[in-house]
Formats: C-alpha cells, sequence, structure tokens
C-alpha cells in the first residue's frame, strides 16, 4: 500500500517500525543497511515526521509488566456530549486510543488501569465524565495478533516480544531505564544520550539494559508509530463476530494471518454488545475492508460480522506507563 510514500521510504519505513536499531549512533546503522549516509537518513525520518507519516519513535510497553491491566471501552455518547468527552479523554493518561466509530456505540477508547484498580469501576468512572448513556467494558481474553506496520514492502521484519500476563519484578535500575525511554526519540546523530544521562548510565549500558527488558517483554518493540492513513490505509474497520467457543482459536488464526490485520482479539461479551472475536482490518477503501472480513467469514461457521469504521480519530498515542516498585516491596534494589 502506498501514498504518500516513495520506494526507499517505504523501506526506511519497514526498518524503523519493528528493526529500529538499539545503537549509540542508530541512524549510521540504518544508513548503512539502505547505502546512505547518516545525514541523509536523519533528513528523511525528518521530513516523515513532519509529513506526520511517522508520529514518534520510542517503545511499545507491555503495560501487564508494569502492573497496568488494560481493557477497550465502547460507550454510547450523544452528539452535544462528544466535546465533553474529548476534553475528557485528552486529559486521561490512561486512554492511548479515542475513535468516533460508526454505530450506536460511536466512542471507542482503550483505557489502562493500575491492577489495583476495580476496571469495572474505572469504566463506568470513564462513562460518567465523558456524558455517555452507556459504557461496556469488552477486555480481551486471547491476543491473536498485536502488530500494527504500515507503508512497508513485504512482512520481513523481526517479531514483537511475547506479551507478558503478570507484573514483572524490575529492579531500581530498570525501572529508571523504562521511565527514561518512554518518549518521543530525538532525531539526531547520538539520541540515546540524555536517557542514559537521566537513567544515570553511560549510552551503552542504557541500551543493553533495553534489549534485555525487550528479551523479557517488557518492552515488546522499538520503533516508529506510524499514521497509517497517511501511509495509504484510508480505510479502518473493528470487525467484530460471534464465533463459537470451539471455533475462536481458528477463526482466531485465520484473521492473525492476514496482512491487512494488524490487531485480533478474542474478547469477553456482553448482552449489550454479544461479539467475542475482534480484528482491525486495513485498506485504501471500505469495500476492501469488507471484502477482508467476508473471506475470512465464509471459510468459517461464524456469523456475518458487524464492521465498526472509524470517521474521526480523537486520541492515538503510546501511553506512558510509570515503572513503579512493587506494592510493599519498595527496599527492592
Amino acid at each position: 500500500m502506498i501514498s504518500e510514500i516513495d520506494m526507499v521510504e517505504i523501506r526506511l519505513l519497514g526498518l524503523v517500525q519493528a528493526d529500529f536499531p538499539l545503537e549509540t549512533r542508530p541512524f549510521a546503522c540504518l544508513a548503512e543497511i539502505l547505502g546512505a549516509t547518516e545525514s541523509q537518513i536523519i533528513g528523511d525520518i525528518s521530513d516523515l515526521k513532519a509529513r506526520r507519516l511517522i508520529r514518534e519513535i520510542g517503545p511499545v510497553v507491555c503495560p501487564q509488566a508494569l502492573g497496568f491491566q488494560t481493557t477497550l471501552v465502547a460507550m454510547k455518547v450523544k452528539a452535544e456530549n462528544l466535546e465533553t468527552a474529548e476534553n475528557s479523554i485528552a486529559n486521561n493518561p490512561g486512554i492511548s486510543h479515542a475513535y468516533i466509530r460508526e454505530n450506536f456505540f460511536n466512542l471507542w477508547v482503550t483505557l489502562a488501569v493500575p491492577v489495583e484498580t476495580d476496571l469495572d469501576f474505572a469504566v463506568q468512572e470513564l462513562g460518567l465524565a465523558c456524558g455517555a448513556d452507556d459504557a461496556i467494558s469488552l477486555a480481551a481474553i486471547k491476543t491473536y495478533k498485536l502488530k500494527a506496520l504500515f507503508g512497508t514492502a513485504a512482512d520481513t521484519v523481526s517479531p514483537d516480544a511475547p506479551a507478558v500476563a503478570n507484573r514483572l519484578a524490575l529492579t531500581g535500575l530498570e525501572r529508571r531505564v523504562i521511565n527514561a525511554i518512554q518518549r518521543d526519540l530525538p532525531v539526531e546523530p547520538e539520541p540515546f544520550n540524555a536517557m542514559a544521562t537521566e537513567a544515570g548510565l553511560e549510552t551503552t549500558e542504557l541500551l543493553a539494559m533495553v534489549d534485555a527488558l525487550k528479551s523479557r517483554g517488557v518492552i515488546r518493540r522499538y520503533g516508529a508509530n506510524i499514521n497509517h492513513r497517511k501511509a495509504g490505509y484510508a480505510a479502518n474497520a473493528m470487525a467484530c463476530w460471534k464465533v463459537p467457543a470451539d471455533q475462536l482459536d481458528e477463526m482466531g488464526g485465520t484473521l492473525a494471518s492476514r496482512r491487512e490485520v494488524s490487531h485480533c482479539y478474542s474478547r469477553r461479551s456482553d448482552a449489550r454488545w454479544p461479539y467475542n472475536l475482534y480484528a482491525m482490518i486495513h485498506a485504501a477503501t471500505k469495500e476492501e475492508c469488507r471484502g477482508v472480513a467476508d473471506e475470512v467469514t465464509a471459510s468459517s461457521d461464524a456469523g456475518e460480522p458487524i464492521l465498526l469504521f472509524s470517521s474521526r480519530e480523537i486520541k492515538k498515542s503510546r501511553n506512558r506507563y510509570a515503572a513503579n516498585p512493587l506494592p510493599k516491596m519498595e527496599n527492592r534494589v
């Protein structure tokens, strides 16, 4: 899928999304791979950011490893309350994604809160703050795919680290590193230096620790967050199916194998929203999204899906998770 990008930029986007070099001079490493100079790569990435193709470069942190729980929240919000909802969402650090979608449940957000928090209560509080008539928590039960790579020429990038189910014990130094790196990477020759200084480390030490945290699944990926619409995917739909429990894994695996699918989960259902399998489908047009959903449905015993197209993006960012000590274990080093 190519829109506002050329073939050289496609190669660069593929590398910076999933195989960003954790090196002292990462842009020099990219230049060597692409047969360019460091200054050319810095210029190209600066240009891609200026054109809003690249939103930011940084870590994708596993919230569960740091003691957070997440859920997808569906809300019914009247048109006259949407401004109130948007203001509430903008000021809520636990919300990373928020979209208006074409459905009576029209506002969909991802919410993260500490594991000590009553998640259902937090969802109802969010609904009140947004002026919603109804709010449902649709927490994930199983992840089949969690990887959004856009504008790449081929699926030849390294896999993400596996997700971590529970909070991990981290040293004080590891927590400092996690807190220091959760920011947009400066586009300059030695961009990790300031983060290393904040963590009290040499740059090589910081990068070695980031690599180790990746191997443990605390950091799932380090790379660029891409604006999918700018990369040529003008349509995106959240497709929802009602699937018999004994067929979830098979259909989830089929969806996960599709290049057009970036995310796929089984989720808890609700009487108000009885769907249990979800996939994010990205394509150039709504018709192409529907085609993908129809193909997958035809090869299964699932009922017809409902496709919720996004009409407006309210918020899309990476959450900054504070890597705090485990409760009652402040003396851990």
